[in-house]
């Protein structure tokens, strides 16, 4: 290829994806490998056989050569992962029968530049960079990139992923049964121990008074009907007839519909409990489980029989329990402790949103999100890149679940780890809203927590679906 033209590809190349000078060590390779191997201080030829000759390995290190600083081929390849984005084929001028394609590596400017300045501004030239400096230099450049991002951001959207204590930022309630609601108590001090709060005797109240409201929930539903009130109901014939795992009759080897919480035994083994009493559930590949998602501590329906040789109920269908969602609308607030009608109204503006989001395709799920980890970091922006990249040729998820533990390490109420938590949710965000606002705008985003995770309930208090959709 003629000399202006080359020149004119990596000009190009350069105005539109900022690849700066890094890549003119790729138009003029040739050159600076024979320089470099002149002055006969590099490793270049090592270079040359660890990568088979790959030009970018080779134009990554003769830049880095050329800036001072000195690396082995494992500090390299740690760089080229970290910095190297694509290489991009480009048609070279010329005459139809003459064209020539060229690959153009791209790299992260901003990272090898950021690298460069570290090294030469900490250390000598002289030095010979270890594995565990270079991913240090790189792992603060994305920090400052997420600090530097916070800044520019949170003036702009606030506080995009709110992180609360639910001891202090939330109003604690209690259960009027006349009304049958659960009533906000008015907020207390800061309680300075979580541990001693959270004792088994108001974790064995508060259960009790969710089942017993989640219950009732289902029971006001016009498509079925309580065994207990079947008796007096003169129009059961369209109802389906529900009963309770604590007035369960063992001895009826029929087909039942019973509801309870979907939990484990001491034994590992699945159960649907009660208040009072818990039957080892089966499943076998012939039940049917119906649309949702269902973990540990969900209420839910099942039908199947029992067996009195083993006191086990096989389940030949699972299903979410009927619900009632516009009274449901009413004690919103138990869940959003609003400041001001403002932010209340942006809440009801974003569910309207969702409801319109009717389309049944994917979910991605992913478990022990560490949000303290930079790694859970790289591999959330990949993920993310490959969706929005691809969009919309490919279709996005519905939404992703995000399952706890969000921490490397487990909980302490009182070693102030919340802070912690603000920190990884807080990069989220960012990362969200200055790289994928797609994904913000297209698919839901559902945290659950972990068994290390904090909980006011430790997880034992009876949860409704997670999506109601279904």
């Amino acid at each position: 290829m003629e000399d202006l033209a080359r020149e004119r590809l990596i000009e190009s190349a350069r105005s539109h994806h900022d690849i700066k000078n890094i890549n003119l060590y790729l138009a003029n390779i040739e050159e600076n490998i024979i320089r470099i191997k002149n002055e006969g201080e590099s490793i270049i030829d090592e270079v040359f056989l660890a990568f088979n000759g790959s030009i970018s390995h080779i134009s990554l290190y003769a830049y880095l050569y050329d800036h001072k600083v000195s690396v082995n081929l494992d500090c390299l390849q740690l760089i080229y992962e970290q910095s190297y984005i694509e290489e991009e084929k480009v048609i070279g001028e010329g005459s139809k029968e003459q064209e020539s394609v060229v690959d153009i590596a791209k790299f992260d400017s901003d990272l090898i530049h950021y690298l460069v300045s570290e090294c030469r501004s900490n250390h000598d030239e002289s030095t010979n960079f270890t594995h565990k400096e270079i991913e240090q230099i790189i792992e603060n450049h994305k920090n400052r990139i997420f600090d530097e991002s916070i800044r520019v951001y949170k003036d702009k959207y606030g506080d995009a992923i709110k992180i609360y204590n639910c001891f202090i930022d939330f109003s604690h309630f209690f259960y009027d049964e006349k009304k049958m609601k659960f009533i906000k108590k008015k907020k207390t001090d800061i309680v300075e121990n979580y541990n001693n709060y959270i004792d088994a005797n108001t974790d064995v109240e508060f259960y009790e008074l969710k089942y017993h409201l989640l219950t009732k929930k289902a029971k006001g539903h016009a498509s079925v009907l309580f065994w207990s009130d079947a008796l007096n109901e003169i129009h059961i014939k369209n109802k389906t007839i529900i009963t309770s795992v604590d007035a369960i009759k063992l001895t009826n080897t029929g087909h039942q519909h019973v509801i309870g919480i979907l939990g484990l035994n001491r034994d590992g083994d699945m159960v649907i409990q009660g208040i009072r009493n818990e039957i080892k559930l089966f499943l076998n590949r012939e039940c049917v489980i119906n649309h949702g998602l269902y973990c540990i501590g969900h209420v839910i329906l099942v039908q199947g029989r029992m067996r009195l040789a083993n006191k086990t109920f096989y389940a030949a269908e699972i299903m979410h329990p009927p619900r009632n969602f516009e009274e449901e609308r009413n004690e919103e607030d138990m869940f959003y402790d609003f400041e001001n009608e403002k932010e209340k109204k942006e809440i009801e503006e974003y569910e309207i949103i969702v409801r319109k989001n009717d389309r049944k395709k994917n979910w991605i799920i992913m478990h022990d999100v560490y949000l303290d980890n930079p790694h859970t970091f790289e591999v959330l922006d990949k993920m993310f890149t490959l969706y929005v990249n691809t969009y919309p040729e490919n279709e996005l998820p519905v939404g992703f679940i995000f399952m706890g533990d969000f921490i490397s390490l487990k909980f302490d109420y009182n070693k102030n780890f919340h802070n912690v938590y603000i920190k990884g949710f807080e990069k989220l965000s960012v990362m969200l809203i200055s790289k994928f606002k797609l994904v913000l705008e297209q698919c839901y985003l559902i945290f659950i927590p972990g068994m290390n995770d904090p909980c006011a309930c430790k997880n034992s208090v009876p949860q409704m679906p997670i999506l109601p959709y279904y």
